[in-house]
C-alpha cells in the first residue's frame, strides 16, 4: 500500500500464495496522475472549499486473475470517519478509471 498526501508512505504485505507478477511498466505515480485528472482532484477540492486541507490517498495493488490486475486509490480525510471519502479503481490492462465510492 502506498499513501500520497501528507501521510506518505509504503506498506509492503505478503500473501500465501504466489501472485503473478504485476507489468514492468506499472508506475503508480502515473497512475495517481491519472486518477487525480480523472477525479481525485475534485474531490480534493470540495475538502479544501470545505475548510478541510488535509488529505490521505492509499494505493492498493491487485495482481490476481480475477478480477484482472487494477490498483485502487482510496481518497480520504485523517479526521474523517471515512464517511466522505472516494475510491477509484484504474485497471492496470486497459488504463481505464472507474470511481467506485
Amino acid at each position: 500500500m502506498i499513501g500520497f498526501g501528507q501521510f506518505a508512505g509504503a506498506q509492503i504485505g505478503t500473501a500465501g500464495i504466489h501472485p503473478m507478477p504485476l507489468p514492468e511498466t506499472l508506475d503508480l505515480t502515473a497512475v495517481f496522475a491519472a486518477v487525480e485528472a480523472s477525479g481525485g482532484r475534485a474531490v480534493r477540492d470540495g475538502w479544501e472549499s470545505a475548510g478541510t486541507a488535509q488529505w490521505v490517498v492509499n494505493a492498493f495493488v491487485s495482481n490476481s486473475l480475477v478480477p484482472p490486475p487494477f490498483v485502487q486509490l482510496d481518497y480520504f480525510r485523517p479526521i474523517d470517519t471515512g464517511q466522505s471519502g472516494a475510491s477509484f479503481r484504474y485497471d492496470i490492462a486497459t488504463g481505464q478509471i472507474t470511481r467506485t465510492r
